[in-house]
């Protein structure tokens, strides 16, 4: 029962939440490899997750953080310094 009620929510969740991630980072490759870890996360915690009120949510909130922890560890260490704030000379 359990693992069919998560088939459906997968089969059901899963284009919706592709396009969003697309979005947010701009390959599809990316959105797909952060999906699948997610889902693989929310199908072990499944019986919990199924009595939340919107387990999309979990879903895309932790697809989300995955996405972003990519994205911030990908870029090179230089591009993650801020500059601080200049002042005016005068």
């Amino acid at each position: 029962m359990a693992d069919e009620e998560f088939s459906a929510f997968y089969a059901a969740t899963y284009p919706r939440l592709l396009g969003q991630l697309m979005l947010l980072c701009g390959d599809r490759a990316e959105a797909e490899d952060a999906l699948q870890e997610v889902f693989a996360r929310a199908a072990v915690r499944w019986r919990r997750l199924r009595s939340n009120q919107a387990p999309e949510a979990w879903v895309r909130r932790v697809a989300l953080n995955l996405t972003r922890m990519a994205a911030r560890h990908s870029r090179p260490a230089w591009a993650r310094i801020r500059p601080g704030r200049r002042r005016a000379v005068g």
